[in-house]
C-alpha cells in the first residue's frame, strides 16, 4: 500500500476517533453537570476511543516522520 493511502485513511481514522472522543466527552460532562445516571456505554466508549487515538497518533507520527525530521529539524 502507498504511503499516501496509508496516510488518508489514517487521517480519517483520526478525525473519526476524534469525534467519537468529543461527542462521548461531552455527553458524560452534561452527564455529570446535570446529576443524570451514569452511563458506562459511553462511559466505555469514551475509554476504548482515548486509546484507539493515541495509538493512531503514535502511528500517525511513525508514517510522517521524513515530514517532522524537516520541519523540526531533528538530525541523526
Amino acid at each position: 500500500m502507498a504511503k499516501q493511502l496509508k496516510l488518508r485513511i489514517l487521517n480519517v481514522s483520526l478525525f473519526l476517533l476524534l469525534l467519537l472522543q468529543l461527542l462521548a466527552g461531552t455527553r458524560l460532562w452534561f452527564v455529570e453537570l446535570l446529576g443524570w445516571e451514569d452511563s458506562q456505554t459511553f462511559m466505555n466508549l469514551h475509554l476504548v476511543t482515548g486509546f484507539g487515538l493515541a495509538v493512531l497518533i503514535f502511528v500517525h507520527i511513525y508514517t510522517n516522520w521524513w515530514w517532522v525530521k524537516s520541519q523540526f529539524g531533528f538530525s541523526r
